[in-house]
């Protein structure tokens, strides 16, 4: 064989050893693809077990006897929606919408395949705020019967100036924990799934309370905000902690910094699946959601069953690499390490520690964090000091966790 053939191959392998060994850093033209953020694990596995949409599939669902399993508690025990109001996903609807990645026309066209409870459709909007951009807000002024919470009494006024003709009687003022929810849900008569269309947003606890929402109510469709900060092979969620008489300690989400709420690959994996929801879009940092239970079977053009979409995937390329995310996330440009690979839990650990030294809002609260292959979750806490630990290795004890299903 000619010299020139064997210094070919050789270039092809030497190309090939680069791009197994290397990946580029974030920022400069910030075009990373999947294969150049590189995630493997639990969720390749999982879909070897493909999670089909209809209500025919087999769904694994695995058991994790640990202290974050005895808080979350098990399956919904919620009976899932009516056959009339069962969930019609198409091809078009799902490819058409994506492009454009607006979380608003998403959802739009997701509802013009559902039945919806009611002449236009219910909704709970948990942390609705006139301060965002709301994805449930067009619904509301479009005149769905929808139930709004928030902390800040402020937002009375707001809500009446920005829904003039909505029914003030389901705008409801109250910090929303896993204990006031089942209250201000199933008292305002949203229980049970007559529900089309729930949001949460608190900047805190926001997983523990879906844990606790998805025993008093099964939406069709769940959107959540995610924090984008931890990496797609990273589950990440905060708890709350407790006082001795079982109250909760107060959370200051104004001084929330980097920790907070729940990653992606948290939600995914120990929070959506295993209660028969599963992903469909992400937005940004808004991931929605979608009640499998209720799911007719959806078929591409070419007769395949319709898989849900990887959520590594979506992270990449539906937040990570999108060209504006360094200037609309800044905030987040501080921390872009913590979405490289081979930094891995230890390493995001290592890097809360040193953030996080003597913070007044996160003192006596617990983070269950953990790698997608862990089979468990390791729990950690900010003690009464505010020192980020693992439980148990501090001098002062940190402070109570308590179930979410008692």
């Amino acid at each position: 064989m000619s010299k020139l053939y064997w210094v070919m191959i050789l270039t092809i392998a030497l190309i090939a050893a680069f791009n197994l060994f290397f990946i580029r850093l974030p920022g400069g033209n910030n075009t990373q693809s999947v294969e150049d953020i590189q995630y493997a694990g639990k969720e390749s596995s999982s879909n070897a077990k493909t999670i089909r949409i209809g209500k025919n599939k087999s769904t694994t669902v695995e058991t994790r006897l640990d202290l974050h399993k005895s808080l979350t508690g098990t399956m919904s025990n919620v009976k899932p929606s009516s056959a009339e109001k069962t969930i019609r996903i198409n091809e078009s609807t799902l490819l058409k919408t994506r492009p454009d990645r607006d979380i608003h026309k998403y959802l739009y066209a997701l509802m013009s395949e559902v039945q919806l409870h009611g002449p236009k459709g219910r909704l709970i909007d948990l942390g609705a705020g006139v301060r965002d951009d709301d994805p449930c807000f067009p619904f509301v002024e479009a005149g769905w019967d929808g139930l709004l919470v928030d902390g800040d009494p402020s937002q009375t006024t707001k809500w009446a100036s920005r829904f003039p003709q909505k029914d003030a009687k389901h705008n409801i003022v109250s910090y929303i924990t896993a204990d006031t929810v089942r209250d201000i849900i199933a008292g305002n008569g949203f229980g049970s799934n007559n529900v089309d269309l729930l949001k949460i947003d608190i900047d805190s606890f926001d997983c523990y309370v879906m844990h606790k929402v998805l025993q008093i109510t099964r939406p069709l469709f769940i959107v959540m905000e995610v924090n984008v900060k931890y990496p797609p092979n990273m589950r990440f969620a905060m708890f709350p902690g407790f006082r001795t008489d079982g109250s909760q300690l107060p959370f200051d989400s104004e001084k929330r910094g980097h920790v907070y709420g729940c990653s992606l690959a948290y939600q995914v994996l120990d929070l959506m699946r295993p209660n028969d929801y599963e992903i469909l879009h992400l937005d940004w940092n808004n991931a929605i959601y979608y009640d499998t239970r209720a799911a007719a079977p959806a078929f591409h053009s070419d007769g395949s069953e319709f898989a849900p979409p990887s959520f590594k995937d979506l992270y990449v390329s539906n937040y990570w690499s999108r060209p504006e995310r360094r200037s609309a996330f800044a905030f987040n440009n501080a921390i872009e390490l913590w979405v490289m690979p081979g930094l891995g839990k230890q390493g995001i650990f290592t890097e809360i520690r040193k953030l996080y030294r003597s913070d007044s809002s996160h003192k006596n609260h617990h983070v269950f964090m953990g790698g997608v292959e862990d089979e468990e979750l390791e729990h950690m806490c900010f003690d009464a000091s505010g020192r980020f630990v693992k439980a148990g290795e501090s001098p002062e004890k940190c402070s109570a966790t308590k179930g979410v299903h008692e």
